[in-house]
């Protein structure tokens, strides 16, 4: 089912009630379990849907014992969880999950929301192939048409949000405001029916605009105050906006920019206790200055008003108010009225992000070189080493951003690589373990962080100074072989077109094609191929790329490229073996048909019908035992 109703219009608030209804239906017989999401416009992460994912997995898991096998199916096959599963082999330890689960209500809140909506819809019209008969999908958004087609092509239940049962619940809703609050409760009754049919008339089918409205007038001192605001009623949220805005203090205007550019762009909702530091960063000057933190947190609320709300748990986030908040910054239609100086683009948002996390991080590792691990506790460090790259790349001011960078990475005083590897895990979910000989300034380390993190500008100032662009650096092997497990193209053509090793090996993945294909990145794959990648490469005890590819990956290198896909690695195991540990059925069929054997034995003496008792797969095995003998 897709409910889609216009911004504003309370679709959240629904989804919520709707969440606590079916807990409440499916609490006494703990028979039924219910998994739910919230997209949230607050935040740009690129991980989005693999977190949408674990989310629901650690759901499933909580609730039901039954889906413990393929959680902890997926931790074994991923080095005890050091090794970030893929979104393909999370959504198909999803599917497992859900059979197990028996009769699920999964609820997803807007869609329209998600930084990464192509991906997400493919991934419920997956789910919707799966044919579960126990699995009940609800979803809210806007009406938009990428979404209604995607519930249409599923032949699903469409209802609008509207109508005259939402304008009666905005009436409700202004009524219990109006009548629980201190300040609006306080007028005589005759005026408070005046507020609730002035507010509940004017709001149409919006939720948000009557919020924004009772907060205005809850400001007002006296009746004659209340019935001027009462007349003049912004006609829409964009005026509602603007009026907010008027009210701001011009002293802090600077400020406010910034917090809203953070609140619009930042990869993570940032908390009341960073924007301490924040504030106290002079992109201009390029300092940050102790004497400008504030002291006292509920005045950094008060800076942006009622555009900024600060959630009610411990850690203080502060979020913007709403989703239409957002829309009107960055709409040319603030752009062209008398705010025009609040407007947000994202590029003047990552450069401000940008430069504040680099200049705050230059300041602490100054302050605190000797000791990394006690700056490390500072609030604003976390985000500031784990997503200042990302924002870097985005920005596209290189000239401004580059020396800076460069600078507080290439200090002959810097402990900055320390303090890196301190946050453990960099923004794209690689582990930043500490790189191989590590002392001072290690050109080489920086250039594997840079590869890391897929800043070919970064890489070209490294190279440039002397770093060898082949030296293994930490676990992930070389710069090259780093680049493509981060998925970073341009780094990996930078890297390619500057002589690195196509076929340097070094890492538990092994070389760059054989990282490409456990990724499943036929991208990647491709361009190493073409550029002279050996697909049959065999080091050690790694796997040729063929056993570590995924499905698509795998019938690339054997239909396009000739691979031998015949061989065995150091174990004895081909990559039916491989297959037989989770990938689909599709895989093992696909294997069996071109001649592979599914009686070779590994030197253990195991057939591939091993590992997928092994794992347990039950279609696995359905897929192995006719071949077998």
């Amino acid at each position: 089912m897709w409910l889609h109703g216009i911004p504003g219009s309370g679709k959240t608030v629904l989804c919520s009630s709707i969440i606590e209804h079916l807990s409440e239906l499916c609490r006494p017989q703990n028979e039924s379990i219910v998994i739910s999401f919230f997209f949230e416009f607050s935040t740009k992460d690129k991980s989005s849907l693999s977190k949408f994912l674990r989310t629901l997995l650690s759901q499933l898991v909580v609730q039901k014992q039954s889906t413990l096998e393929s959680i902890h199916t997926l931790y074994a096959q991923h080095h005890d969880g050091f090794k970030p599963p893929s979104e393909r082999v999370l959504l198909e330890t999803l599917r497992v999950a859900l059979v197990d689960a028996g009769t699920v209500y999964f609820v997803m809140d807007a869609l329209d929301e998600s930084c990464e909506r192509v991906g997400l819809l493919n991934i419920v019209e997956q789910v919707a192939t799966w044919q579960l008969n126990g699995l009940h999908l609800l979803a809210t958004s806007r009406s938009e048409s990428d979404i209604e087609d995607t519930f249409r092509r599923l032949n699903s239940t469409i209802l609008h949000i509207g109508g005259q049962n939402i304008k009666q619940d905005i009436k409700i809703h202004v009524q219990n405001s109006v009548s629980q609050d201190r300040r609006l409760g306080r007028w005589a009754s005759d005026v408070q029916r005046e507020v609730v049919e002035a507010v509940s008339h004017k709001a149409g089918e919006m939720f948000r605009w009557a919020t924004c409205q009772l907060e205005a007038l809850r400001k007002c001192r006296n009746v004659k105050e209340l019935y001027k605001a009462l007349e003049t009623l912004p006609d829409t949220l964009d005026e509602t906006y603007a009026r907010i805005l008027d009210t701001l203090d011009p002293v802090l205007e600077s400020d406010a920019l910034k917090i809203l550019s953070w609140l619009c762009f930042a990869f993570e909702a940032p908390t009341v206790a960073e924007f301490v530091d924040i504030l106290a960063v002079d992109v201009d000057s390029l300092t940050y200055d102790p004497a400008q933190r504030v002291q006292d947190l509920d005045d950094i609320l008060s800076i942006c008003g009622s555009l900024v709300t600060k959630s009610s748990g411990s850690d203080g986030v502060l979020k913007l108010a709403h989703s239409s908040v957002k829309e009107y910054l960055m709409s040319d239609r603030i752009l062209k009225g008398r705010h025009s100086k609040y407007y947000i683009d994202q590029p003047a948002a990552d450069k401000l992000i940008a430069t504040t996390c680099l200049v705050y991080l230059r300041y602490q590792h100054t302050r605190n070189g000797d000791y990394p691990r006690e700056g490390i506790l500072q609030p604003l460090i976390r985000y500031s080493l784990n997503f200042w790259p990302e924002h870097f790349i985005e920005a596209d001011a290189m000239s401004d951003l580059l020396p800076l960078a460069v600078d507080l990475l290439t200090n002959s005083e810097s402990s900055f690589l320390e303090w890196a590897w301190l946050s453990g895990y960099s923004a794209n979910g690689l582990y930043t373990e500490a790189p191989h000989n590590n002392t001072g300034t290690n050109l080489d380390a920086l250039l594997y962080y840079a590869a890391l993190v897929g800043s070919p500008d970064l890489m070209k100032a490294f190279l440039a100074r002397g770093a060898d662009i082949n030296t293994v650096s930490g676990q992930h092997g070389t710069p090259l072989t780093v680049a493509t497990l981060s998925f970073h193209i341009s780094s990996v053509e930078y890297l390619l077109s500057e002589g690195a090793n196509i076929n340097a090996s070094g890492s538990y993945t092994g070389n760059p094609l054989e990282a490409a294909a456990s990724c499943g990145w036929l991208e990647a794959a491709k361009l190493l191929i073409s550029k002279g990648a050996n697909v049959n490469a065999y080091e050690n005890d790694y796997d040729t790329a063929l056993i570590g590819a995924s499905m698509t990956a795998l019938q690339l290198v054997i239909d396009r490229y000739g691979v031998d896909y015949t061989t065995a690695d150091a174990q004895g195991r081909t990559v039916l073996h491989m297959a037989a540990q989770g990938i689909t059925v599709g895989t093992i069929e696909y294997l069996i048909k071109l001649g592979l054997n599914p009686n070779q034995e590994d030197i253990r003496g195991w057939s591939p019908l091993h590992y997928a008792a092994l794992t347990e797969d039950e279609e696995n095995l359905k897929a192995l035992l006719p071949h077998t003998t």
